[in-house]
C-alpha cells in the first residue's frame, strides 16, 4: 500500500470516527429531548384533567344559574300577575270612587244650594225685620240723639250691604239688584217723613207735635246718610285679598251718583237706559234726594253749634234760652271743649260744607236756614287762645267753615 492509500484510509477513518461521535451526541441528545418531551405530555395530560374538571363545574355552574334564572324569572311574572291585579282592583275601586264623586257632588251641590237659599231668606228677613225695628225707633225716639242712633241702625239695615260675592252672590248683577231694591224701599220709607215742602228746618223739635217729630226724624236720616254697616267693609276686604275689587257703597254715595247721573242724561252725557236701577230711583224722586243733602248739611251745621251752645238743655226753659240767643250775643267758649269734641265739631262743619258744596256743584241753590243764620250773627267765639297749637288750627278752621254758612 501506499502512503497516498495509507493516508487517505486514515482521512477516512477519522472522519468516520468525528461522523460517529456527533451522531451519538445527536441521539443523546434526542434520548434527553424525548424524556423532556414525555414529562411535558404529562403535564399536559394533567393540566387537560384538570381544564376538564373546571369545564365540568363551570357547566354545572352555568345549569344552576340558568335554574336560579329560571326560579327568579317566575317569581316577576309572578309578581307582575300580582301587580296586574292589583291594578285591575285600583281600575275598579277608582271607577267606583268616581261614581261615589258624582253623587258627593251632586250631594253638595243639592246641599250648598239648601243652605244658599236658607242664607239668602234668613238674610232678608233678618235685615228687613231690622229695618223695621229701627224705622219705628226713629220716629218714636224724642231726643235727637235717639234718633240719630236709630237713624244709623236703620240705613244700616239693607241687604246690599252683606253682598259676599260667591254662593247666591256670586254675580256683580246681584249686587245692582240688591241696590235697586233697596233705593226704592229707602225712598218708600222716607216718604213717611216728607212734607212735600223742599225748605228745611234743622230746629225741629220733635216734642212739639207730630209735623215737628216727622221733620226731626227727616233730618237725623239726612244727618246719617254715611252710615253703612261694617259688614260691607269685611267683605270687601275678602274680595280685594282676591283680587275682586267692589265699590263701597252708602246712600250718601247712592244720592250724590244719581243726581250726578241725572244731569248727565240731561246733558245728553249718557242715556237713561245706560243709568242702572238704584241711580234711577233717585232720579224718579229728586227733590226729596235734594232736600236730604238741604237737611244734612243744615242739621250738622246746628249740631256742631251745639257742641257749645246746648240748645235743649234748661228743661222747660229750653225754647225760651234759644229764643234768646237769637236776639243776643252768645258765645262760643272753646276752652268749654275738649280735644275730642273740638275734633267732633271739625268733623260735622266738614261733612255739611262737602253736601252744600256737592249741591252747588249741580246747580242747587243752598240757603241757609234763616235760624242758623242767626245763631252764627249772633255767635262771640273767645277763648281760642287758650287752646294748644293743634286745637287752635281745628278751631280756626271750625269757625272759617260756620261764617261760611252766614250766606
Amino acid at each position: 500500500m501506499t502512503l497516498i492509500g495509507l493516508s487517505r484510509t486514515l482521512l477516512m477513518g477519522f472522519v468516520v470516527t468525528i461522523v460517529a461521535c456527533d451522531m451519538r451526541n445527536e441521539l443523546k441528545d434526542m434520548h434527553k429531548s424525548t424524556g423532556n418531551m414525555e414529562k411535558n405530555t404529562e403535564k399536559m395530560v394533567e393540566i387537560t384533567d384538570r381544564m376538564e374538571k373546571n369545564t365540568q363545574k363551570m357547566g354545572d355552574d352555568v345549569e344552576a344559574m340558568k335554574k336560579e334564572t329560571k326560579d327568579v324569572n317566575e317569581s316577576i311574572q309572578g309578581m307582575q300577575d300580582k301587580m296586574n291585579q292589583v291594578n285591575d282592583n285600583i281600575n275598579t275601586f277608582n271607577k267606583k270612587v268616581d261614581g261615589m264623586n258624582g253623587t258627593l257632588d251632586s250631594l253638595e251641590r243639592r246641599v250648598g244650594t239648601g243652605i244658599e237659599e236658607t242664607y239668602d231668606g234668613l238674610r232678608q228677613g233678618d235685615s228687613s225685620n231690622l229695618r223695621r225695628i229701627a224705622f219705628q225707633g226713629l220716629i218714636q225716639a224724642k231726643s235727637h240723639e235717639k234718633k240719630l242712633l236709630e237713624a244709623s241702625q236703620y240705613l244700616a239695615g239693607f241687604e246690599f250691604y252683606f253682598w259676599r260675592g260667591f254662593g247666591i252672590d256670586n254675580k256683580k248683577q246681584r249686587l245692582d239688584d240688591l241696590l235697586s231694591g233697596a233705593a226704592e224701599q229707602f225712598y218708600k220709607d222716607i216718604y213717611e217723613l216728607y212734607n212735600y215742602k223742599p225748605g228745611v228746618f234743622a230746629m225741629a223739635d220733635p216734642e212739639l207735635g207730630e209735623a215737628f217729630n216727622k221733620e226731626a226724624s227727616f233730618n237725623s236720616i239726612a244727618a246719617t246718610l254715611h252710615r253703612d254697616n261694617p259688614k260691607q267693609k269685611e267683605n270687601i276686604a275678602l274680595l280685594a285679598a282676591k283680587g275682586i275689587q267692589i265699590e263701597e257703597m252708602n246712600f250718601l254715595k247712592i244720592i250724590k251718583k244719581g243726581l250726578l247721573a241725572k244731569a248727565d242724561v240731561e246733558s245728553k252725557k249718557t242715556s237713561l237706559d245706560q243709568v242702572p236701577g238704584y241711580l234711577k230711583e233717585v232720579i224718579n224722586n229728586e227733590p226729596i234726594s235734594i232736600k236730604l243733602l238741604q237737611a244734612r248739611w243744615n242739621f250738622l251745621a246746628i249740631a256742631a253749634l251745639d257742641k257749645n251752645f246746648h240748645f235743649k238743655q234748661n228743661g222747660a226753659f229750653r225754647y225760651m234760652r234759644s229764643a234768646w240767643g237769637l236776639v243776643t250775643k252768645w258765645e262760643l267758649d272753646f276752652s268749654k271743649l275738649n280735644s275730642g269734641q273740638i275734633a267732633d265739631q271739625n268733623l260735622y262743619l266738614r261733612m255739611a260744607k262737602d253736601s252744600r258744596d256737592f249741591l252747588n256743584s249741580i246747580g242747587v241753590e243752598t240757603k241757609p236756614d234763616v235760624l242758623l243764620v242767626a245763631f252764627i250773627n249772633r255767635m262771640k267765639p273767645v277763648k281760642i287762645d287758650k287752646l294748644s297749637a293743634s286745637n287752635n288750627v281745628v278751631a280756626a278752621e271750625n269757625l272759617q267753615i260756620i261764617n261760611s254758612f252766614k250766606k
